[in-house]
């Protein structure tokens, strides 16, 4: 069994960065050192596809980390530009029209975000309601089950 910082885990390690940093998997194959066939094989492989999916979530949540940080630039820019008066008309309008269409934009995202939790919080009160409803069931045919069997014990044959 392969622990960490054996050979065989530091190769896959390797592979992985490999990975991000290489536009094929043949390339990150040959910077990993090993054959494009391994690779293929290891990303069938549920631990390795799991660290891998992992190191990619941490990636991109580290990337959305870094473009949240420039947000606030990015939308000064095209307000100092809208509001600058030495700046032709075009760029003025082309920057109040990316203002509004980033307004409404994210307007929509955070109104689908918030009707996305009402329905999930329907949905769940759909499966509780289920549940109760199935556990009810379930306890009314126990009784049926058991009035049956008291009929059929004292029924005479």
């Amino acid at each position: 069994m392969s622990g960490y910082g054996e050979k065989f885990g530091r190769k896959k390690e390797i592979a992985i960065s490999a990975l991000f940093g290489c536009p094929t998997l043949k390339e990150a194959a040959a910077q990993s050192g090993i054959s494009e066939s391994t690779l293929r094989r290891w990303l069938h492989n549920e631990p390795f596809a799991r660290r891998y999916r992992e190191e990619r979530a941490r990636v991109l949540d580290s990337t959305i980390d870094l473009l949240r940080q420039k947000t606030a630039a990015a939308v000064e820019t095209p307000d100092g530009i809208m509001r600058n008066p030495a700046e032709s008309a075009i760029a003025r309008v082309s920057a109040a029209r990316t203002i509004i269409k980033l307004a409404f934009k994210g307007a929509e995202g955070q109104e689908l975000g918030e009707r996305i939790t009402e329905l999930e919080a329907l949905a769940e009160g759909a499966r509780m309601s289920i549940r109760s409803r199935t556990r009810k069931l379930e306890k009314s045919f126990r009784l049926m089950t058991v009035r049956k069997s008291l009929i059929v014990e004292f029924v005479p044959h």
